[in-house]
């Protein structure tokens, strides 16, 4: 055979030996004795440089793999798996494949080469060295005659996650970032990585294997970098500079007595297995390693919910887990029994054949027997796969870190608890009980995954808070049995006040009726200041009449946009704003739903509107879109709006124009709300805004050009150069002056020149009439103030019978309002209209004599000076220095006239707030 009579390598992996050690490749052994009886004169070993640099990135996935990735030839491979070399220790990273779904796993190896040593054979007198018996042992194939030194580093990444779905995700960027190192393979061992270390790492596991001792704690992907590039250095410290031994050149002792013409005594017979048994051998181990995979993975999805089945359920899993170490301990002693057995022809290949053949068959460690016993418990895999479904709809819609490394299951209904007494213990709270069953999952998957849609939904979009709780369970029928009140098919309770909707299930009745917290709820999500609470209550009746099931599938929405949209094609549009309206995948559009795409066709909050915007034309969820991307959904706009759509490309580069990019490049929802805020024509390019038809363009609607009137025409816009107001405000503000074409510019903005005091009067002093529009956070409220004599720095008070503050968006959703000055009640009690103060933004109405951020302040009462009591300023609006970070007070009314009769809370529903923005516009 050709293994009597050539050179073969083989790895050290983590052994040591001398020169002329003596070797049995059938069992992949060192005998522990040397070919040589003394010393060899240097000159009968040559050492030379072999320097050499590379690193390997190996998922754990498979050990084949890792071997092939390692170089590792077949004949090894298989005396690894088998368990004839012990690969413990410095070797350990060869045996470290994954056995279950939710670990992540990546070792990152170093590979350098140093030095090799190499025996010449060929010299005369070698023979003079010889050991008498060597080249007589029976348990010795080869000797060792070549050594390759250099070292092995391992770092291994390794974490266990909730999911199998979050490891993979995490074991892909893991790898991919990996990948990115640069090494040298100039002869230095130098590895090069100038990345930074990635957060998403930060709570990997890491530890080292290999050749040399690392000493360093690493915590992040740049430290093992940062080890890696010392590892040249350490090696010096090692074997005269070579390090570790990582190769072995071995020769055949057949063909060494050959060479010195010695006759041997002894027959070894060293036999090869052939590839296709050797490919054989590690299907078997690597089906071993996929069935522990497959059961603990199974085991993994059982344990979080053990406290809810059968206890059964996990123990006869854990009885297979027993008695597959077991068989595995047996299969491996068994083929490698049979593997040296070959080798040495002690037996012939057919052995191994039918042992192989007996492994697919009836194995219990084979693929087919663990699937097998998985298919029998198909029944609680079938559960737990619901449950689990269930649960990660509920964590998809919350936004939870896919690394979370716990499940929350208090959702579960508690045992031995009745559905009328859970929601009578909850009386004052709103309860929504998802029933689920796998029957009628079975029977009705429709409806199963649009419940569970809208339940995960409802989940997300209830606020918590201690006034009013809002509380959720699943109701488990296949693990809760004899329960009262079961129904016949996936549905949601609602109750509240101990008592159940009527008609028992709440996707139907919600779809249909509309409560006033909806309409809060429509009026907040979708910043809604031109319609009122009866407007959205004639909306719905209007919606339920044309669709009674309180839903409308995309053709049907097309329609609707159609009828809004006369003189265009709503097609495409509604393609894009379907797929983000259906916020639970329904495949319908719901009345709250329609009501997000009615508040793109209206004035409202522009970023509002924008980031939306952005949502549809980022039609797969990306976080970045393209130019093509902008121009076909700006073609879709003018499309439906009936209007040219040939500006599309210069606008969307335009836009992209901004921030000097290339025409190949990207932009940021964050950029594309930045970019169009500020400029009126590009923000109506991209918006549905609802057109109004004259009497003569409906007459001539078929066959005229003339373009509809819009009802914000960039004709109308009063206040130049601030983002803040849509254009109805503004001409309500222009009402509540006095005069419809009134012109403003802006000469402060808070996010632009800063929300200190000294930017306010930077920027204001010397300068009126002004209007002043605050937005406030939370909440994004915009209220403000008119008045006319120009601001200062004095501390100084002013009287003005004609300033007025306003309230153009509020929490209960009141109508824009203006509130006028009220009257002195004397010359010494008198109301003042705003008050200069040096050091904070602007102030409107009385102020009280006290403390301002430390400091003392004259201050001043709407009817006139305080004694010096108190603490702080007192003013209708009263703006603070930093006013983004410090909360600014609102103690209305004072000075001016509350007509809404909510005082305090008129403006923004509390008495403190801070500044989002301001914006002063003076009088042109």
């Amino acid at each position: 055979m050709s293994a009597n009579n050539e050179v073969i390598g083989r790895q050290a992996i983590g052994r040591h030996e001398f020169i002329g050690g003596l070797y049995d490749i059938r069992s992949d052994r060192f005998d522990g004795r040397n070919l040589f009886n003394r010393e060899l004169p240097p000159s009968y070993v040559s050492t030379t440089d072999c320097a050499y640099t590379t690193y390997i990135v190996d998922e754990n996935e498979s050990q084949r793999d890792t071997f092939n990735k390692l170089n590792i030839d077949a004949a090894m491979k298989v005396s690894l798996m088998a368990g004839l070399l012990n690969v413990e220790g410095s070797a350990k990273y060869l045996n470290q494949t994954k056995t279950d779904s939710r670990t992540v796993r990546v070792t990152h190896i170093l590979q350098l080469k140093t030095k090799k040593q190499h025996l010449h054979i060929s010299m005369a007198d070698l023979c003079k060295y010889f050991s008498s018996d060597a080249l007589e042992n029976s348990n010795a194939t080869h000797c060792v005659i070549g050594i390759t030194w250099g070292a092995n580093i391992a770092a291994t990444f390794e974490e266990t996650l909730a999911t199998s779905e979050a490891a993979e995700e995490i074991q892909g960027q893991l790898s991919a970032y990996l990948k990115k190192p640069l090494t040298s393979i100039s002869g230095d061992a130098k590895l090069v990585n100038a990345d930074q270390t990635n957060s998403k790492f930060r709570s990997l596991k890491i530890s080292f294997s290999g050749d040399v001792l690392i000493k360093d704690v690493p915590h992040t992907v740049e430290d093992v970098f940062n080890i890696f590039r010392k590892v040249p250095f350490e090696l010096e410290k090692l074997n005269d500079s070579k390090g570790q031994q990582l190769e072995f050149e071995l020769y055949p002792l057949k063909r060494i007595a050959e060479i010195f013409k010695y006759e041997l005594c002894i027959n070894r017979i060293i036999r090869e297995v052939s590839i296709h048994l050797l490919n054989r051998f590690e299907d078997v181990f690597e089906q071993i390693i996929q069935g522990k995979r497959i059961i603990n993975d199974f085991l993994d999805s059982v344990k979080p919910w053990k406290d809810w089945i059968p206890s059964n359920w996990i123990e006869v899993i854990i009885a297979k887990q027993t008695k597959l170490k077991t068989t595995q301990t047996d299969t491996q002693v068994k083929l490698a029994a049979i593997l040296e057995q070959i080798r040495r022809g002690e037996a012939d290949e057919q052995k191994m054949v039918d042992f192989l053949d007996n492994f697919d068959q009836n194995n219990e460690c084979s693929v087919r027997s663990i699937r097998q016993f998985v298919e029998e418990n198909s029944k609680n895999k079938t559960k737990i796969d619901s449950l689990n479904e269930i649960r990660q709809y509920l964590e998809d819609i919350e936004g939870e870190n896919k690394q979370s490394k716990g499940r929350d299951l208090s959702l579960l209904f508690p045992k031995d608890t009745s559905i009328h007494d859970f929601i009578n213990r909850n009386h004052d709270h709103d309860v929504y009980l998802l029933h689920i069953s796998n029957e009628w999952k079975k029977n009705d998957v429709e409806n199963w995954y649009k419940q569970i849609r809208f339940f995960s939904n409802l989940y997300k979009s209830q606020p918590q808070n201690e006034t009013k709780k809002t509380v959720f369970r699943l109701i488990d029928h296949d693990l809760l049995d004899n329960l009262d009140d079961k129904p016949n098919r996936c549905v949601i309770y609602h109750a509240y006040l101990g008592k159940i909707d009527e008609g028992k299930d709440y996707y139907h009745t919600s779809r249909i009726t509309l409560s006033e917290d909806q309409i809060r709820t429509i009026r907040a999500e979708n910043k809604l200041t031109t319609l009122t609470n009866s407007d959205i209550v004639k909306r719905h009746k209007e919606f339920i009449a044309a669709h009674p099931t309180g839903e409308m599938n995309k053709e049907e929405f097309a329609a609707e946009f159609q009828r809004l949209f006369p003189l265009g094609e709503s097609r495409c549009y509604c393609n894009y704003a379907f797929k983000t309206l259906d916020k639970n995948k329904s495949v319908t559009i719901s009345f709250d739903e329609f009501m997000s795409a009615i508040a793109l066709t209206l004035p409202g909050d522009i970023e509002h509107q924008l980031a939306l915007t952005f949502q549809m034309c980022a039609y797969n969820d990306q976080e970045q879109i393209s130019i093509e991307e902008l121009v076909q959904f700006l073609e879709a706009v003018a499309e439906l709006k009936g209007e040219d759509s040939k500006s599309a490309s210069l606008i969307a580069k335009t836009i992209v124009k901004f921030d000097k990019r290339r025409q190949d490049e990207k932009i940021t929802k964050e950029e594309f709300i930045s970019h169009l805020k500020g400029n009126y024509d590009l923000c109506v390019a991209f918006l549905p805004i609802e057109v109004s038809i004259t009497h003569k363009s409906r007459e001539g609607a078929g066959n005229s050009n003339q373009k509809p009137d819009i009802l914000c025409s960039k004709n109308e816009i009063c206040f130049h150069g601030g983002n803040l107001l849509t254009v109805e405000q503004q001409q309500k503000l222009n009402e509540f002056y006095g005069k419809d074409d009134a012109q403003w510019q802006l000469i402060y903005k808070a996010k632009r020149d800063g929300f200190a005091g000294k930017d306010f009067h930077r920027q204001c002093d010397d300068k009126g009439p002004t209007m002043t529009i605050i937005k406030s956070k939370p909440g994004g409220y915009l209220f403000g103030g008119y008045t006319v004599p120009p601001w200062s720095s004095d501390n100084g008070r002013r009287t003005d019978s004609t300033a007025f503050l306003f309230t153009l968006t509020n929490p209960r959703g009141q109508a824009m309002t203006k509130f006028n000055i009220g009257q002195h009640l004397s010359a010494t009690n008198k109301k003042f209209s705003a008050y200069h103060y040096n050091h904070g933004g602007p102030i409107f109405g009385g102020v009280t004599l006290g403390l301002w951020s430390g400091g003392l302040a004259l201050g001043f009462s709407a009817y006139g000076l305080y004694g010096a009591a108190a603490n702080c300023l007192s003013a209708d609006i009263c703006v603070q220095n930093n006013c983004d970070v410090t909360p600014s007070t609102i103690d209305f009314p004072q000075a001016f006239i509350d007509t809404s009769g909510h005082g305090q809370a008129t403006f923004t529903g509390a008495r403190e707030f801070l500044c989002d923005d301001i914006e002063t516009y003076e009088l042109n």
